[in-house]
């Protein structure tokens, strides 16, 4: 196995080449390199550590846009590739995703419920697993938990929250109520 060729450095929250981390004494430190200021340092040389290649490569292999990500072009479509492999965890967390921000509007911190959890509500009425339904409350001023929940269309949850929106939770609770006999 080669030698490394970078290490992480806990104070500057980056990674640097192995020989930052040997100091002006020539005692070597496993957890913070000698200087603080590489980040320009390596720009100004056109470098980048990647994680998955373990070495310093040219800035061009590196996304232009977004946050500075230490894994270059060719492994994010890898890993991007590997995502896309897994229809069942994308579709479990757009229905939680939804779940959390169902959550914003009834002004809850959190929701009790993990993506497995919610998987099963929804998997409950979709079985051909379409994305069709989400999960609701039921009393609008607690949490999603696997009793404070129901399963509905998506264009249900549409109108319920828009009666969120408009402050009429006497019509949201009406409706969660007829969905709530239907089932």
């Amino acid at each position: 196995m080669a030698p490394k060729k970078g290490g992480y450095c806990v104070k500057c929250k980056k990674h640097v080449p192995v020989n930052y981390f040997v100091w002006q004494d020539g005692t070597t430190h496993q957890t913070t390199c000698n200087r603080h200021e590489l980040e320009n340092k390596l720009a100004s040389d056109g470098l980048r550590y990647c994680k998955v290649c373990d070495n310093f490569i040219a800035l061009d292999l590196f996304p232009k846009t977004g946050r500075t990500r230490y894994i270059c072009k060719k492994h994010i479509y890898e890993t991007d590739n590997v995502r896309r492999n897994k229809p069942d965890q994308k579709r479990r967390l757009r229905q939680w995703k939804m779940c959390w921000t169902d959550s914003k509007k009834f002004k809850q911190t959190s929701i009790g419920m993990t993506q497995a959890q919610v998987d099963d509500k929804v998997l409950e009425f979709d079985s051909d697993r379409k994305c069709v339904y989400a999960v609701m409350p039921i009393d609008a001023g607690g949490k999603i938990t696997p009793d404070n929940c129901v399963v509905v269309t998506l264009e249900t949850r549409r109108r319920l929250i828009r009666f969120v929106d408009e402050n009429d939770l006497e019509a949201y609770a009406q409706m969660i109520a007829d969905i709530c006999t239907k089932t």
